[in-house]
C-alpha cells in the first residue's frame, strides 16, 4: 500500500470522526442519551484503530484512554459527570492537536524505512506447547535502498516467507476473527449501502467511497453465520491485488501479531468444518483468533453481482 494514500485517507476520515465526537460531546453537555454515548464510542474506536495502522501511536494512546473512559461509561461502571465529560474534552483536543502536527509535521512524509503500514506493537502471544507449522503470508521488509512493494504477496507467496505477520482482529458474535494487516487499507464506520438486485447473498450492496463504488460483503453470511447486520459496526477496507472490497463487521478490536510457528493450520483444527477462507488458527492471551485466507475470502476474480 503506498502511505502516502494511507495517510490522506486517515486524514479525511480523521476529520470526519473528530466531528462526530466533538458534536456528540456537545450533545452529552445538553441530555445524556445512549444513542449518543454508542455513537460517540464507535468514533473514538474507528480513530483509534485508523491511527494505529498508520503508526501514528500517540493518537492511538489517547484514543485508547478515551475510549476505555467511553466503555465504562457504556456499560455503567462510571457515571457520566462533569469531570469525565471535561476528561473526554480535554483527551479530544489532544487528538485534535496531534492530528494536526502530524498533518504538517515530520509524521507525515516518512521515509522508505517505514513506508508500510505500520501496526502498533503487538500483544504478547503466548507461544502454545504444541502447535502445528502452518506457514502464512509475511510482508518482508525491504533490503536498504530498496523501496517497499505496493502490491500484496499472493496467496502462492505466502506459503513461502518465515518470521511474524500482524493480524487485525475484529469479532462476529463471540468468535474473534484476523485478516492480514497488509491486506487492510483502512478502517471506517458503518455508513449507507445501495443495495443491488441479484447479488451473492453475503453482499450487502454498494457504497462510495470518496468517488470509489466499492462492493460492501456480510462477513458474517459469507462465513455461513446469522446476518447479524443490526449488530455491525465497523467496516474493514481490504484490499487484495489491486481490488478493493469492505468487509461488515460487528466490531474491529486490535492488531495482533504471531510468530510462523504459533498458527495451527486451518484443517487440523477444524477437520471437516474446514472452510476455504479459513487460513488458520491463533492462540493469543489464552483466545482462539481464527485467521481468514484474504485470497479466497476477498477473490478479485470472484463476480458478486
Amino acid at each position: 500500500m503506498d502511505m502516502s494514500d494511507a495517510l490522506s485517507a486517515f486524514f479525511l476520515e480523521s476529520d470526519s470522526h473528530l466531528e462526530v465526537i466533538e458534536q456528540s460531546l456537545l450533545g452529552l453537555e445538553q441530555a445524556e442519551s445512549a444513542e449518543t454515548i454508542n455513537e460517540l464510542f464507535r468514533a473514538v474506536h474507528s480513530l483509534k484503530g485508523n491511527s494505529g495502522l498508520v503508526g501514528f501511536m500517540d493518537i492511538h494512546a489517547v484514543a485508547t484512554e478515551m475510549e476505555t473512559l467511553m466503555d465504562e461509561v457504556r456499560k455503567g461502571k462510571k457515571k457520566l459527570t462533569q469531570d469525565v465529560k471535561d476528561a473526554l474534552f480535554k483527551d479530544l483536543d489532544k487528538m485534535k492537536g496531534m492530528i494536526e502536527k502530524a498533518r504538517g509535521g515530520p509524521s507525515a512524509s516518512k521515509t522508505e524505512e517505514t513506508a508500510e503500514v505500520a501496526p502498533p506493537p503487538p500483544k504478547p502471544v503466548e507461544k502454545p506447547k504444541a502447535a502445528v507449522n502452518a506457514p502464512v503470508e509475511t510482508a518482508p521488509a525491504p533490503a536498504e535502498g530498496q523501496e517497499h512493494p505496493d502490491t500484496v504477496p499472493t496467496h502462492d507467496a505466502r506459503h513461502r516467507h518465515g518470521g511474524k505477520q500482524s493480524f487485525l482482529t475484529f469479532n462476529l458474535g463471540s468468535e474473534e476473527y484476523g485478516i492480514p494487516i497488509t491486506t487492510v487499507k483502512e478502517i471506517i464506520l458503518k455508513r449507507h449501502i445501495t443495495r443491488v438486485p441479484n447479488a451473492k447473498t453475503y453482499v450487502v450492496g454498494i457504497m462510495n467511497l470518496r468517488g470509489m463504488v466499492i462492493p460492501v460483503i456480510n462477513s458474517r453470511v459469507k462465513l455461513g453465520k446469522s446476518a447479524g447486520a443490526e449488530t455491525a459496526e465497523n467496516i474493514i477496507i481490504v484490499e487484495f491485488e489491486s481490488s478493493i472490497t469492505g468487509v461488515l463487521v460487528d466490531c474491529v478490536k486490535d492488531i495482533v501479531a504471531f510468530e510462523e510457528d504459533m498458527i495451527v493450520s486451518g484443517k487440523s483444527v477444524l477437520g471437516n468444518m474446514q472452510s476455504k477462507f479459513i487460513e488458520g488458527v491463533g492462540k493469543a492471551d489464552k483466545k482462539t483468533i481464527i485467521l481468514l485466507d484474504v485470497a479466497n475470502f476477498c477473490d478479485p476474480a470472484e463476480k458478486y453481482f
